[in-house]
């Protein structure tokens, strides 16, 4: 857009942009005609009003065209009524053109991009009414909320430095894996909604394996026990392993990257073994189980908060046994805490590694060994299910998950 220079040129875009929000609005009044009566022609004007306005660099000249364009809106909204109920976006536009229009001179490429988010906007009136109004829960809507709270807001303020005892606490990456974990649920949950009943128990396990896989297993156990369809309610245990992987991996990476480039070929191993068991079980299955409906909350916030809790206690505890036997205590602390939790203790692991607190080796073994550990609990989740041809495949690709991590730790 180097093109756009020089006060002609801005001119043009002024005049395009409200051409092109007032084409916008033409088109709507064909379906509405109460809609509004501004149209192609005014929407223009407005718009060359506005750089016409702005060439002089006048501050008043400026304000005194945006009080006329007001008062233009005004005198449209008032001569529409208020029995129409069509709100007023097609007034508001037109004070948003007016600034399109003088925005123009000093900086055409902006307002040419600006024109054309007006009019997406507006264009996209009813798919976001829908959306807004049926498609999203208030539930959803308030935890979306939070997710950018904590993403646009806490995060940029979080202390980049470590504190606590030992040094072990980073606000700032407590901040971003809360975030990473809520964004990661969302999206899972997201998937669920779109998807519906075509991928099955296996779109479920995955998504609920976002929050906790043992959870997830114990739940599609009790599925196969009380509603028959073992294939299926496997193959959802199993992706739930496949979202082990996934946030293992989101959340090395969020912390310390280089830790992740580590463990590339162990993780990317034990990730295809999960996909592959998922996907094998998923063919087997003779019936066609269909989720339940994808309501209620994109993530819970406690769980994100308590997950961030258990990094900052295992963190503090690897670094206190680290400081106490050395490094070796570690990879000890590791696989006990991973029992409850493995991706806190990944993220704990990572935290040191990136403080230089214990070396690259000794992260790759405390990372493999709470993955280990952690299965399991994955295991015991299973055999309480008392389904024995459940418990058998869950058993061999959580087994088989564990031994290519390890398998590809030593090749690499």
């Amino acid at each position: 857009m180097t093109w756009l220079s020089g006060p002609e040129i801005g001119l043009l875009v002024a005049l395009a942009g409200g051409l092109l929000i007032g084409a916008e609005r033409e088109q709507r009044r064909v379906h509405q005609p109460s809609g509004g009566s501004a149209g192609l022609r005014t929407f223009g004007l407005i718009g060359l009003l506005g750089g016409l306005l702005a060439y002089p660099a006048d501050s008043v000249l400026l304000a005194s065209g945006a009080l006329v364009v007001g008062a233009v809106a005004v005198a449209s909204l008032l001569r529409r009524g208020d029995d129409s109920g069509r709100g007023v976006a097609t007034e508001l536009a037109m004070v948003v053109t007016y600034g399109v229009g003088a925005l123009s001179l000093k900086s055409p490429a902006l307002a040419a991009a600006v024109a054309v988010v007006v009019a997406t906007l507006l264009a996209s009136a009813e798919p976001l009414h829908e959306l807004v109004r049926v498609r999203l829960t208030r539930s959803e809507l308030r935890d979306g909320l939070l997710l950018l709270l904590f993403a646009l807001v806490l995060l940029p303020i979080a202390p980049d430095t470590e504190l606590g005892p030992y040094r072990a606490i980073n606000p700032q990456s407590l901040v971003r894996l809360i975030v990473v974990l809520m964004a990661v649920s969302s999206a899972g949950h997201v998937a669920q909604r779109l998807l519906g009943a075509r991928l099955g128990l296996m779109v479920l396990g995955f998504a609920g394996g976002l929050v906790s896989s043992t959870a997830t297993i114990a739940s599609m156990g009790m599925r196969a026990r009380q509603e028959g369809g073992w294939q299926s309610a496997a193959a959802g245990a199993l992706a739930s392993n496949v979202a082990t992987i996934v946030l293992y991996a989101l959340i090395i990476a969020t912390v310390d990257l280089r830790l992740l480039v580590l463990l590339a070929l162990p993780l990317g191993a034990a990730g295809a073994a999960a996909l592959l068991s998922t996907l094998l079980l998923n063919w087997l299955s003779a019936s066609r189980a269909e989720p339940d409906g994808a309501g209620g909350q994109a993530f819970r916030l406690w769980t994100a908060l308590g997950f961030a809790s258990v990094v900052s206690v295992v963190g503090i505890a690897s670094a206190a046994l680290q400081s106490w036997i050395g490094q070796a205590g570690i990879v000890l602390v590791s696989g006990v805490a991973a029992l409850i939790d493995a991706h806190s203790t990944a993220g704990s692991v990572a935290t040191l590694l990136r403080g230089a607190a214990i070396s690259e080796h000794t992260a790759q073994l405390a990372v493999l060994t709470a993955l280990s550990t952690n299965s399991l609990t994955k295991l015991v989740m299973a055999f309480s299910s008392r389904q024995w041809q459940f418990m058998l495949s869950v058993a061999a690709g959580v087994l088989l998950v564990v031994c290519s991590a390890w398998l590809g730790l030593l090749v690499s």
